[in-house]
């Protein structure tokens, strides 16, 4: 079986991808995940908008290279 989620488009801060990753294992019930991917660059809501969200996703990503390095996401 290969698990495969992703973080929701609103997770642009690295508490709140941390949260997410760690939301996602429990809910999954499992010890690591396959592949976790940010679902989309920009929150739906605000995707007409101009603001590109380049510091959310650097932290979001920071969160998914700590859990990488704790075993979380697998290589």
């Amino acid at each position: 079986m290969f698990v495969t989620t992703k973080l929701a488009t609103e997770a642009k801060s690295y508490q709140d991808a941390k949260e997410a990753i760690d939301d996602s294992l429990q809910k999954l019930d499992v010890d690591y995940i396959d592949m976790m991917i940010i679902h989309s660059p920009k929150p739906w809501k605000h995707f007409q908008e101009d603001d590109r969200y380049f510091e959310g996703n650097r932290e979001a990503w920071k969160a998914l290279e700590e859990a990488y390095n704790a075993g979380k996401l697998y290589p």
